[in-house]
Order: C-alpha cells, then sequence, then structure tokens
C-alpha cells in the first residue's frame, strides 16, 4: 500500500487523511458496510461520542476477524449527521487509526437509517501482499 500526499509532500499538519492510496496489482481487498454506533446488545448510545466509539469497535474487530488491523485500512466514508459531532468522530477516528492515514471523506448528512444514529462508516481494507 502506497500512501500519496497532493505534491508528493506531506500532508498537512491538520490533515488526517492521504489524498490517494495505491495497491499493488492483484491485492485483494475487503470492504466493510456501514458500521453504526449500535451497542452489542442493540440499542443505539445517546452521544456521538460513544456511538464513535462503538463504530470503530465493531470495525477493528471486524478487521481483526480477517487477519487485518487499522493500517491495513485503505479508505474510509464517514457520514455524520451535524457538523457538532465531527469532534467526536474526529477523536475517535484518531485514536482507532493511531496515526494511519488511508484516503477519506466526511460527509454531513440529514439523517441515517434510524433517527437515533449520529455517525455512519463505511472502510475499505486491503490484505498485506
Amino acid at each position: 500500500m502506497e500512501l500519496i500526499q497532493a505534491g508528493g509532500g506531506p500532508p498537512p499538519a491538520e490533515a488526517a487523511f492521504s489524498s490517494a492510496v495505491a495497491l499493488a496489482a492483484g491485492t485483494r481487498t475487503l470492504y466493510l458496510s456501514g458500521q453504526t454506533g449500535r451497542r452489542p446488545d442493540g440499542n443505539i448510545p445517546s452521544e456521538a461520542a460513544e456511538q464513535c466509539e462503538q463504530m470503530w469497535r465493531r470495525v477493528l474487530e471486524l478487521l481483526r476477524e480477517q487477519g487485518l488491523g487499522p493500517q491495513d485500512i485503505v479508505r474510509i466514508q464517514a457520514y455524520v449527521t451535524a457538523a457538532v459531532h465531527l469532534p467526536a468522530y474526529q477523536t475517535s477516528r484518531k485514536h482507532a487509526l493511531k496515526g494511519h492515514l488511508p484516503a477519506s471523506t466526511t460527509v454531513i448528512v440529514s439523517g441515517l437509517v434510524h433517527p437515533e444514529l449520529l455517525v455512519e462508516l463505511d472502510v475499505i481494507a486491503a490484505y498485506p501482499t
């Protein structure tokens, strides 16, 4: 996996993503469906911070089950229902990724499938070659 920054330099200090990611031909990939902050018991926490923690816990668990880790994430697509939830998302993301900078887009949306959900995450990961 090659992490690429626009202009060939390092990412700006405030950037928590790469401009692009290149994979070797034939690299096997894993596509995670949208993960939310629903607890294992099915309940949805009311706070964005807890939803983000639950969401990342599930993402990392799915990766571990496949022998992968946060360093294998190629792309993230995040959906956040209000700008006020961005700090919770960004903090949880930084903690989960441990300095890894995948390609990424974050979109503020008017809602998710359940009104109580505040964040959702799609992830693409690549198996090491």
